[in-house]
């Protein structure tokens, strides 16, 4: 009966976890790679999903805006609010003082309206009310055309900014799709990992394993004087050859004992 040597002393073990450890090591790569792209690719994406949305919400202010109808940009301002993923809308002067907001509270209150404009038309990842993650676009509110010649003549030609609109979105979405992201990764890299050595084993095994286990069985018996096993491997790559000048040796061996023990009678 064909023994076979303990799976982490065996040439086959050693090589099964050494390529086990570089397909992990290789999947893990990978893996970290095609999250980070993918992530970056899903806030791309929310990114253009905040600015068309903050575009909308622009527009939908224009006109209450033009006409200087407080109680309808209020209003509008309330609805827009309620779209799902928009956390927060204000708008400010040309000084940065709050003028419109959807939570009352920051009306009258000031931001540093340079700042805001430094990082205006990119969405700005922060932390919202209880610490939720969302992206803040600031959105500069020029003095076009309309504006100054509108009959309210609020503005005048030569006021270049007349203030900012600043929209908040949630982040959750672009969280919620790298957890997935991550988990799905990991899953079937694991998976792959998992198959393939399995895969493996059963190659080693047919093409290493067994043919070395033959080779050691066959090589004990010679030890023992037994010259009438020869090994049985009919393959033609390298195991097969051995295994062919092997038993051609054997049978070497067992002529010369033959010739000896005659010569000695």
């Amino acid at each position: 009966m064909v023994k076979f040597r303990k799976s982490l002393d065996s040439l086959a073990g050693k090589l099964i976890i050494s390529i086990s450890i570089l397909m992990t090591v290789g999947s893990a790569l990978f893996g970290y790679i095609f999250i980070r792209y993918e992530r970056a690719a899903i806030l791309k994406d929310l990114s253009y999903y905040a600015g068309f949305s903050a575009n909308l919400v622009k527009g939908g202010l224009f006109y209450s805006m033009l006409t200087a109808q407080k109680q309808v940009v209020e209003q509008t301002i309330n609805v827009l609010s309620t779209a799902e993923d928009v956390r927060d809308i204000k708008i400010t002067d040309a000084e940065g003082k709050i003028i419109y907001a959807s939570d009352k509270s920051h009306i009258g209150a000031r931001i540093d309206i340079k700042e805001a404009l430094s990082v205006a038309g990119s969405p700005l990842p922060v932390k919202g009310h209880g610490g939720q993650n969302e992206l803040r676009l600031v959105t500069p509110i020029l003095n076009e055309r309309p504006c100054y010649t509108a009959p309210c003549h609020v503005h005048t030609e030569d006021k270049e900014l007349l203030g900012i609109l600043e929209t908040s979105f949630s982040a959750a979405k672009v969280e919620a799709a790298s957890r997935n992201s991550v988990m799905a990764t990991l899953f079937f890299g694991a998976l792959f990992v998992a198959s393939l050595s399995v895969f493996l084993c059963i190659i080693l095994y047919k093409f290493v394993s067994k043919p070395v286990a033959l080779m050691e069985e066959g090589m004990k018996r010679i030890s023992k004087g037994d010259f009438d096993h020869p090994i049985e491997l009919d393959t033609k790559d390298e195991m097969g050859l051995l295994a062919k000048t092997f038993n051609e040796m054997s049978g070497d061996v067992k002529r010369y004992r033959e010739y000896m023990e005659d010569w000695t009678k």
